[in-house]
């Protein structure tokens, strides 16, 4: 499948950088639905990892809000499944769906990535400065709850980017 060798063909190129001599970074690639319903997938990141022999560690998967919400039980146990591989997990464009900050936190994601509507207008709207400033805490988890950090896909303008380094978002 086309989503197989998407990510093969990520842990490929993240391995030839690394030859090349530059630093092991992640590597980001969007999951999709048909993913998510591929009994196979699973077992199939799997293979393809230790086959490339990457670090997980190196590898990540970004999910939108639709994705996390198919089937939403069998998101979350799909995702831990996912998770328990080594790889990071990212909410995609969050805030763009419906999904709750109820079920976010169901959810074992490292980083939420907030869509660029949120701060388009971050330096001069208070209401878009406060939203991508700080980690999303786990109430439930109390002060050594999980963290969530919050990333911004796309900052459109260089102020804003700024403002974003300022309060460690990007």
């Amino acid at each position: 499948p086309l989503g197989n060798w998407v990510v093969q063909e990520a842990c490929r190129q993240n391995l030839a950088w690394q030859a090349a001599g530059l630093p092991p970074l992640p590597i980001a690639v969007n999951l999709s639905v048909a993913q998510l319903k591929n009994r196979h997938f699973l077992g199939d990141m799997g293979r393809l990892l230790r086959e490339s022999r990457l670090d997980p560690k190196l590898l990540e998967f970004e999910v939108t809000e639709s994705v996390a919400m198919v089937g939403r039980d069998d998101a979350i146990a799909w995702l831990r499944a996912l998770k328990n591989v080594g790889v990071g997990l990212t909410v995609d464009n969050f805030g763009t769906g419906c999904l709750s900050l109820s079920f976010l936190k169901r959810l074992p994601i490292d980083k939420i990535q907030i869509d660029k509507a949120f701060v388009r207008d971050i330096t001069s709207d208070p209401d878009d400065a406060a939203a991508p400033t700080g980690p999303v805490v786990d109430p439930g988890q109390g002060a050594a709850g999980c963290r969530r950090r919050p990333v911004v896909g796309a900052a459109p303008a260089r102020r804003d980017h700024r403002f974003l380094e300022r309060h460690r978002s990007t």
